[in-house]
């Protein structure tokens, strides 16, 4: 899969939590800390195979002589994602893997949900905690991942939530906050995924297959509103190669007239995102990365031309 997608692709881990999974492959549903640490073992061993070379390891669950993993990763070693709910399990994903799953956790949240305004919010306060405990200095390279187990697109999120609330004993007001829950219009589900990136920095959130085509709105409104931030930072750049050029009164004109295009262009965008929040993609980047090089040339050739 790695080969076929380019490298794109990466492994998700976990330590296995529904029983009837492991009796359909014929395996024994242990305890917890028995599972975790078959987990940690398949780490070790897959995480040794993408380095190419013959490995040899000896573990409680797993043997391994002189396998060699091939073909190798496209990118070595291939990233990994480890999902969970407790604090050993989410301390192990922190310390090995690229991606931290956020799970929900049964019985919910451990019993948290029955404390507190917003127990999932609170519940989830702890696992960073956790997390950031554990990982030390890769705390900042790590992404934090959650899966949405209930949402849409909807005017009376309460009631599409009812089902998954009645099945957990609580209630849709008890998840309030908790960030495997999606529902509302397309501007509700925006501010929240915004402002769970905010409080938890969650930047992956991966949606059932049921409701992918019901989500594709509030992905367009994100995909807008990054385009608007792009925008702003572009205004930013214009302005400061603006004061560059005006540095000097042999600026070229030809500059000029870009620079005056450039910013007609952005204005546009900008008016097309308040107005819809949608736009159409432009290579801003490119556009004014070139004035910024075009500028500082203009610059240097008037100030020789002084000297």
């Amino acid at each position: 899969l790695d080969v076929l997608s380019g490298g794109r692709f990466s492994l998700a881990l976990g330590a296995g939590w529904l029983a009837p999974d492991f009796r359909a492959a014929g395996m024994a549903f242990h305890p917890p800390p028995v599972r975790i640490e078959r987990l940690k073992e398949s780490i070790e061993v897959i995480r040794a195979l993408h380095g190419g070379a013959a490995v040899d390891f000896e573990g409680r669950h797993f043997q391994v002589s002189g396998l060699a993993g091939t073909p190798v990763p496209q990118r070595a070693p291939m990233p990994l994602l480890v999902a969970g709910s407790g604090p050993v399990l989410l301390a192990l994903a922190a310390r090995c893997a690229d991606s931290v799953g956020l799970n929900p956790g049964l019985p919910l949240s451990a019993g948290d949900w029955k404390m507190g305004p917003a127990p999932y919010a609170q519940a989830t306060d702890r696992k960073l905690g956790w997390i950031y405990e554990a990982a030390g200095d890769r705390f900042g390279g790590l992404e934090i991942q959650t899966s949405i187990v209930a949402g849409g697109i909807t005017e009376d999120p309460d009631t599409l939530v009812a089902p998954v609330a009645g099945m957990l004993g609580t209630t849709p007001a008890a998840m309030a906050g908790c960030p495997h829950v999606l529902a509302g219009s397309i501007d509700a589900c925006v501010a929240t995924l915004l402002g769970w990136r905010e409080r938890w920095g969650i930047s992956y959130v991966t949606f059932p297959d049921t409701l992918m085509r019901d989500m594709a709105p509030v992905v367009e409104a994100l995909r807008a509103r990054n385009h608007g931030v792009l925008v702003c930072k572009a205004f930013d750049q214009l302005l400061a190669i603006m004061e560059l050029i005006d540095e000097t009164s042999e600026a070229d004109s030809i500059l000029a007239t870009r620079l005056a295009e450039t910013t007609s262009r952005l204005g546009t965008l900008a008016r097309d995102l308040l107005r819809n929040a949608a736009a159409v993609p432009v290579p801003l980047d490119e556009t004014v990365a070139q004035l910024w090089e075009r500028a500082r040339r203009s610059v240097a050739t008037a100030e020789g031309q002084r000297k």
